[in-house]
């Protein structure tokens, strides 16, 4: 005679199966989340690239006189597109890491939110003083016409 108990060991045999192999494609589809993350990350980064210097500044404090703009408080973007973190929380010294170690203690979104608007500051500011001195530029031609 079968108990109650023993019909529930096949249940259990199969909903284990079942459930190992949900647990195993989930970590793969995190994996695939996060390995997708570095890959935008490492694009936005190299996109960037080109107009780094207009972000970053020189940290006097730090004997290397890193060129580093902030992006979060104690993540950096280097000059030349390498990340950084803060030795220490709150350090003007900083060590070199990965995206995917970015990754690991700071959010995608809030990174490229802060990369995109550093790049929206730089270009609202820039732009009446580069009005301005193409405006002297203009005059300063007409003038050597002028002297000509």
């Amino acid at each position: 005679m079968r108990t109650k108990s023993q019909d529930l060991l096949p249940l259990i045999q199969k909903t284990a199966v079942r459930a190992g192999s949900a647990y195993d494609k989930q970590g793969q589809a995190f994996e695939a989340e996060r390995q997708a993350e570095v890959v935008l990350l490492e694009k936005a980064i190299e996109a960037s690239r080109p107009a780094l210097p207009s972000i970053c500044s020189r940290v006097a404090e730090v004997p290397e006189a890193v060129e580093r703009a902030e992006l979060i408080p104690d993540l950096y973007l280097l000059v030349d597109g390498r990340l950084a973190h803060a030795s220490l929380p709150g350090s003007p010294s900083v060590m070199v890491i990965t995206p995917e170690t970015a990754l690991d203690s700071y959010d995608l979104t809030e990174i490229l939110r802060s990369l995109a608007h550093k790049f929206s500051q730089q270009v609202a500011g820039r732009e009446p003083s580069m009005k301005a001195a193409l405006l002297r530029a203009e005059r300063l031609e007409a003038l050597a016409k002028l002297v000509e």
